[in-house]
């Protein structure tokens, strides 16, 4: 598949340590010709400082460990302070339903579900 031009860095946060689901997706949009940087567990401020230092269009979060509420919004707060709000934030993973629209409020892009076909992603990511 041709380059998308698009790169993602995908992290999880904390303590976090399946990272499966995180290698599959990675993997997925590294065949479908994204630049994929892979992260490790980093805090909210490493996360941003990687995606501003490595110049990423998206961040990719997975979140199996049900900290997503607490460690997202700071995320996407760092972004805003850091003048690189226009990277965007998608959450993948262990995400309750009722938390699933507090992420969108927050400012998440998208929320991808455990199970998701990874075509539904890239499908979302390219039509950016």
């Amino acid at each position: 598949m041709a380059k998308s031009g698009k790169r993602i860095l995908i992290t999880k946060v904390g303590m976090d340590a399946h990272w499966r689901g995180a290698i599959i997706v990675a993997k997925a949009l590294c065949d479908a010709g994204f630049e994929v940087v892979l992260g490790r567990n980093m805090s909210p401020a490493a996360v941003v400082a990687t995606a501003v230092q490595e110049a990423v269009d998206y961040i990719g979060i997975s979140s199996l460990s049900g900290n997503h509420l607490v460690t997202v919004p700071r995320i996407i707060e760092l972004l805003m302070r850091q003048q690189a709000d226009d990277i965007k934030v998608i959450v993948g993973g262990i995400v309750p339903s009722a938390d699933r629209q507090k992420l969108l409020d927050h400012g998440v892009l998208e929320v991808f579900g455990p199970g998701q076909d990874t075509r539904t992603i890239i499908e979302f990511l390219a039509s950016q």
